[in-house]
């Protein structure tokens, strides 16, 4: 599994995210196998198949789709990973993009990573505005509790990975195109005030103009039983959005390991 190295801050250790998504035809096929025999990853009739590759990455590297987020992460837990919560994800795209503009970026070796171009190519994987869609489940799960909006996701504490339930801060409710830039750069992990597009008039439901910059990307909040993360991209748009995927599959829905170091 061929990794990036997120660097250690005051609030993480350093730890690895793979640059492809979860896949058969890898190195770790005989652990899937045996995952895909896992009570927890049996997939419903109508799906008609077991564990399996069902879509491709832009570099026509395949990888698993059609299980819901919770199938996700279970599957990085049994194979000794870690599903990246929306910070961690945050973390890992400013990581590439140093790599891309020719910092020094590291892989699991500790080796700096010299390939700018495998670099580039996880990017766009992830942010391209192009056919096919793709798109990754990240860890986030949002609940209701007196009254307030929780997220639940897991993050280091005091060094250690943990489940954390903590209440929202300020974010955007409405759905609204956001400034990819700003979102990175903020210190917050979820679109708020003053990362939106100001004259943005998405609704949900609708798609907005097909037309749309680079720099921006959708977001839609936690609405109507929409609880779980998934980061989309197709060929006309960006989205971080919070959607029903623990009720329905799609094969183009993967996940990305991340593990410990």
């Amino acid at each position: 599994m061929q990794c990036i190295q997120i660097p250690e801050t005051q609030e993480h250790p350093s730890f690895l995210v793979s640059l492809d998504k979860i896949g058969f035809e890898h190195d770790y096929d005989s652990e899937l196998e045996r995952a895909a025999q896992e009570e927890e990853l049996q997939l419903p009739p109508y799906v008609r198949h077991s564990l399996q590759n069902t879509h491709t990455q832009l570099d026509s590297t395949p990888y698993i789709g059609s299980v819901t987020n919770k199938q996700a992460k279970y599957l990085n837990t049994f194979l000794g990973n870690f599903t990246l919560c929306v910070p961690y994800f945050k973390e890992f795209l400013l990581t590439l993009l140093q790599g891309i503009n020719e910092e020094s970026v590291y892989d699991e070796n500790g080796n700096k990573i010299e390939n700018i171009e495998r670099l580039q190519a996880t990017y766009d994987e992830v942010t391209k505005q192009i056919h096919p869609k793709r798109a990754e489940f990240l860890d986030a799960t949002f609940q209701e509790t007196d009254g307030r909006l929780h997220i639940v996701h897991n993050r280091f504490v005091d060094g250690q990975l943990q489940q954390v339930t903590e209440p929202l801060e300020d974010h955007l409710e409405e759905p609204k195109d956001t400034y990819f830039d700003r979102w990175l750069a903020d210190s917050y992990f979820l679109p708020r005030e003053g990362t939106e597009v100001e004259d943005s008039k998405l609704t949900r439901g609708m798609l907005h103009d097909q037309s749309i910059k680079d720099n921006v990307f959708t977001w839609f909040p936690p609405l109507r039983g929409c609880n779980v993360a998934v980061f989309e991209s197709t060929s006309y748009s960006n989205s971080l959005g919070c959607s029903n995927r623990d009720t329905h599959w799609d094969p183009s829905i993967g996940v990305r390991a991340a593990k410990i170091l």
